[in-house]
């Protein structure tokens, strides 16, 4: 079936050079990407399968182990130990305390231990300790043998209390920390299947990132195909179209900084000239591709959202543009925004016929 698609077609990667000027199709490598391209749709949906079958058993272990992920991207089971880390660290500087406490109090005791009441109830403010009682009889002249015993038994019980405190803390940290272990032997199938899911969802998106190139590199094809109107300087816009196809070659070979570059350049041309705007579209769209590529989400998301919003009919473009979108609010760990854009494609690829059929 003959298709007439925009260049804006040029959404997620390289295209072949387009025959210049006369925009004929190279029939030779048309027929050499159909078949791939079907070879490519039937493992992307077995990508697909095994992507959703991994993330469904994932999901199913998570919740029979009672796991509380709160780092789904991450593959380090210390990221989702942060309670348990909170638990051990308190613990870890109440010991500390402790311990620095005791040897201090150890030889406070001591020290008591050898005075005799009067040096005892003279020492009182060098010692540190406070007894109202004892300063209140030590003023009027009478403190009695009863009063200084009474000190005595509670620095003594002070001390016992302090050493059995830390050794309750001791305890308390090993069972914290054996608790750890625990739990992290016992999550393991967890996250094995965890690392396994995220796999398998990075081997998808690039499958499904080589299908959409292999689109764009047909449709720009068929596109080719169709008649057109006489070109003139200022509606065609043939350096920025070659500059376009340049970009999109340096893409699919993952070139990322050339085809930055390529795009940047084609997108100033059009702002300048204030020509060909559907070159403009194709930029954006590819140039957002190079910032997921690079991991610049916000840049990505501000490229695909121009792109979407000034996609001309039948919109299949925009199909692409909405799922790369949706990838980079996923990535940015933002899902509700990507499950908006991914509900944003399947509408429109339903009303949009299928460049490949």
């Amino acid at each position: 079936m003959k298709l007439i698609v925009y260049i804006t077609a040029l959404a997620l990667g390289g295209v072949a050079a387009l025959a210049a000027p006369a925009y004929a199709a190279d029939t030779t490598e048309k027929a050499n990407l159909d078949a791939p391209i079907k070879a490519i749709e039937a493992e992307v949906a077995k990508l697909k399968q095994t992507m959703d079958a991994l993330a469904k058993e994932r999901d199913r272990l998570r919740i029979d182990l009672g796991i509380i992920d709160l780092h789904p991207e991450s593959l380090d089971p210390a990221d989702n130990a942060e309670p348990e880390n909170t638990v051990i660290t308190t613990l870890q500087a109440k010991i500390k305390a402790t311990a620095t406490m005791l040897p201090v109090e150890r030889a406070k005791n001591e020290q008591v231990s050898k005075m005799s009441d009067e040096q005892l109830i003279a020492s009182l403010p060098a010692l540190g300790i406070t007894d109202p009682a004892l300063e209140k009889q030590k003023a009027s002249g009478k403190p009695t043998t009863e009063q200084v015993a009474a000190l005595r038994k509670s620095l003594t019980e002070n001390l016992a209390t302090a050493e059995a405190a830390l050794e309750k803390l001791k305890k308390q940290l090993e069972d914290a920390e054996n608790k750890q272990a625990n739990d992290r032997i016992r999550n393991q199938p967890y996250f094995e299947k965890k690392a396994e899911s995220l796999h398998a969802r990075r081997i998808y998106h690039a499958a499904l990132n080589d299908l959409e190139i292999q689109r764009v590199r047909l449709a720009a094809l068929q596109s080719a195909e169709t008649p057109k109107p006489t070109p003139t300087a200022a509606s065609l816009g043939d350096e920025e179209k070659a500059l376009l196809v340049s970009a999109y070659g340096h893409l699919s070979k993952e070139d990322l900084d050339k085809a930055m570059a390529d795009f940047n350049t084609v997108i100033d041309m059009m702002k300048a000239q204030n020509t060909a705007a559907f070159l403009t579209v194709g930029a954006h769209g590819g140039r957002a591709a190079v910032h997921l590529k690079k991991g610049n989400l916000d840049a990505a998301i501000a490229d695909y959202t121009i792109a979407i919003e000034n996609d001309p009919k039948p919109h299949y473009n925009a199909v692409n543009y909405a799922a790369g979108r949706a990838y980079a609010y996923e990535k940015k760990g933002d899902p509700e925004a990507a499950k908006a854009d991914r509900e944003k494609a399947a509408e429109l690829k339903a009303k949009t016929p299928d460049p490949a059929e």
